[in-house]
């Protein structure tokens, strides 16, 4: 652009000059010059040369972000999905409210005749023959049904139960329910599997019927011996609280039970643990010699000696317990543990019945 600038002045002031002389003007023609650049108006001439394509420029910064768009239409239902898993089981929700009494209802058909009760026997077995039939004895002031299996006290003058052989009561609980007044001691009760009553120590504070008593430091109801697989007594006289002797009574082999109170006293100090385990008798559990799980945990069984201590495996529980080897630690009621991690060789033990 400058050189075409620079060749239009020249021209005009070359013209110039040669109206001021006045002179006659002369010319020579030379060789033709080269084309010159493009003429625009008012003198500008511009020149046009196309120069390479330039790298490409950087990107621009983003723009701001545009309005919200309109709310498109809904889309169609899609289709129906599996059950889902089923949710947890609600909480029990409030009693409700005690309905209306109901009408009586009509008559039942008529019994079957009674029998005579001075023909009764005290000792007459309780079968399908004589279900329902009922008894009652001036003697013992109390009547009975047979309901099939064994017959059912139905009334009896409190004020005698379980005080002597002649009244006695079904169990420890049974005296206590009649008599809630009644405070510890021996009591004449005769379950339903034994033939005949006998003498017991309750404790009517828990309601409880002693079983047996043991002391540690004797042999006499270690594990191997034959006391635990018969049905005699031992020391039935000494079913009282005195604790240095032992006695074993018929309610070890009569008595059935839903709970196992096993208590121990060491240092003057009694601690107490409950098993929940349904027999109908303590002889039934043990006589066999097989082993039946407790889940009392250990936890609960060293509580019975203050700060006692086994060792941390195995740790098997129950009645007839015992390891896998000959020679190591055995216990009839109560846990076995062992120093390794299995149940073979136990060394520790805690209950009653070791050996």
């Amino acid at each position: 652009a400058s050189v075409e600038s620079n060749s239009s002045s020249t021209t005009t002031n070359t013209l110039a000059e040669r109206r001021q002389s006045r002179l006659p003007f002369f010319a020579e023609f030379g060789a033709r010059g080269d084309s010159g650049g493009t003429r625009h108006s008012r003198n500008t001439h511009t020149g046009v040369i196309k120069g390479d394509k330039g790298d490409q420029g950087m990107t621009g910064i983003k723009g701001e972000t545009g309005m919200k768009g309109e709310k498109g239409e809904a889309g169609s239902s899609g289709p129906v999905g599996p059950p889902g898993n089923s949710g947890v089981p609600g909480s029990p929700g409030n009693t409700g409210p005690s309905g209306n009494t109901g009408d009586l209802g009509r008559p039942g058909p008529q019994g079957w005749p009674g029998r005579d009760a001075d023909t009764l026997n005290s000792k007459e077995a309780c079968t399908t023959q004589t279900e329902g039939v009922f008894r009652y004895s001036k003697q013992r002031k109390s009547a009975e049904f047979c309901n099939g299996e064994q017959w059912v006290l139905l009334m009896i003058a409190h004020t005698t139960l379980g005080m002597t052989a002649h009244f006695p009561a079904s169990s420890c609980h049974h005296i206590a329910l009649w008599s809630p007044q009644r405070g510890n001691g021996v009591y004449w009760i005769q379950p339903s599997m034994s033939d005949a009553p006998f003498q017991t120590y309750c404790d009517m504070n828990g309601r409880w019927t002693l079983i047996m008593k043991i002391v540690g430091r004797k042999r006499t109801f270690a594990f191997d011996q034959a006391i635990w697989r018969t049905k005699t007594t031992y020391n039935k006289e000494d079913m009282d609280m005195d604790l240095s002797k032992e006695t074993k009574l018929q309610s070890y082999w009569t008595f059935p039970f839903s709970e196992l109170r096993l208590s121990m006293i060491v240092r003057g100090i009694a601690k107490h643990v409950v098993v929940q385990y349904t027999s109908s008798s303590l002889y039934d559990l043990i006589a066999d010699n097989t082993y039946r799980p407790t889940t009392l945990g250990r936890s609960a069984w060293k509580s019975l000696i203050g700060r006692s201590a086994l060792q941390q495996n195995c740790n098997k529980e129950g009645f007839n317990v015992r390891g896998g080897m000959a020679g190591h630690a055995r216990v009839r009621i109560g846990l076995v543990a062992n120093e390794q991690n299995d149940c073979v060789s136990p060394d520790s033990m805690i209950g009653f019945g070791m050996g």
